[in-house]
């Protein structure tokens, strides 16, 4: 009698793989064409203030510009894996099943990160309530 749980397949595994990942993918893509462009404006008309905290924005810029690079990567190690180490099939479940698991987490932090640094910059880009009225007394 066979001790051990059935395999699971390459094809289920990585289409598990797939499920998750692409919308994470359709996320990222979002905010690369929509949301980073944005936060840009509303930190220019954040002024010199949002320039002490100009990191801010790069880590954005960062993090949209690696994370194609890093599932390239992961990508590539997957296909390797698959064709030259024999054993890959005993691992290839859990290892899947936790790259997708930080993959999803990276990509909801990666957002995380876009409207915390949004609503950091709005308050200093909008004008304050009196100081029109203050300004046209003058």
């Amino acid at each position: 009698m066979n001790s051990h749980p059935p395999q699971e397949t390459a094809t289920r595994s990585y289409l598990h793989f797939l499920a998750y990942v692409l919308p994470s993918v359709c996320f990222v893509i979002f905010a690369t064409v929509i949301l980073l462009p944005r936060l840009e404006v509303i930190w220019d008309q954040a002024g010199e203030h949002a320039a002490k905290a100009e990191w801010v924005i790069e880590l954005c810029r960062a993090f949209l510009d690696y994370f194609y690079y890093v599932v390239g990567s992961i990508v590539g190690a997957l296909v390797l894996l698959e064709k030259f180490w024999h054993r890959w099939q005993t691992f290839r479940s859990s290892t899947i099943r936790c790259l997708t698991w930080v993959l999803t987490f990276s990509v909801l932090a990666g957002l995380t990160w876009i409207a915390v640094s949004a609503c950091l910059a709005v308050p200093m880009a909008s004008p304050k309530p009196g100081a029109s009225a203050q300004k046209s007394s003058y």
